[in-house]
């Protein structure tokens, strides 16, 4: 309806381009998708299996999914954590046997930076949980980021009730979206290299 409002014609070909899709699953073959029936559900997921493919996609916004116990465990998405794995510099892993590096979030953070290599210039825009700021199993996750992006914003809003923060004044630190995880707004940028 908002579309509609603001005036995008829907009466051309060309789709609105926002696809149904899990995408921290890795872009598929469509080829064994399609049925002998009409299926929106196959045509959908060849679209998106096409958009993943996209090496052009330079802004990404986002407010990703907070879950520690994620469900999103297949190979691909798993050895893109590889890198943030790693001590600073990426010569040897984590020595911590535990990694909340698994959480949704930070594999929502890694595919998006995937993303901005892939097309060697770009913006990440997200909010998410300010965990991965002060944390030391994220150190080798800061170090890559920090490695890949020209420029990093951060805003952090705090709220995290379950460290009991407070405000310069000493009052409790409320989050503004009524969540107990504190959390941050991230800008990353990635500028295009100069190929002269």
């Amino acid at each position: 309806i908002v579309l509609k409002d603001t005036g995008y014609d829907f009466s051309g070909k060309h789709r609105l381009n926002v696809f149904l899709t899990n995408s921290l699953e890795e872009a598929g073959r469509s080829d064994g998708q399609m049925s002998l029936w009409d299926d929106p559900l196959a045509t959908e997921s060849i679209e998106a299996n096409e958009a993943k493919k996209n090496s052009g996609l330079n802004v990404i916004i986002g407010n990703p999914p907070y879950a520690v116990s994620s469900s999103n465990k297949g190979v691909w998405v798993e050895k893109l954590l590889e890198s943030y794995k790693t001590e600073p510099g990426g010569n040897q892993k984590l020595k911590e046997q535990k990694h909340s590096i698994d959480a949704d979030e930070i594999k929502f953070i890694r595919y998006a930076q995937e993303l901005i290599n892939n097309s060697n210039a770009g913006i990440i825009a997200y909010i998410n949980p300010h965990g991965y700021l002060d944390k030391p199993t994220f150190r080798g996750m800061r170090w890559q980021l920090m490695d890949c992006f020209d420029s990093i914003y951060i805003l952090n809003l705090h709220g995290n009730s379950n460290h009991q923060e407070k405000t310069p004044d000493g009052k409790k630190d409320e989050n503004v979206f009524d969540i107990q995880q504190g959390v941050c707004i991230n800008i990353m940028v990635k500028k295009m290299m100069n190929l002269l």
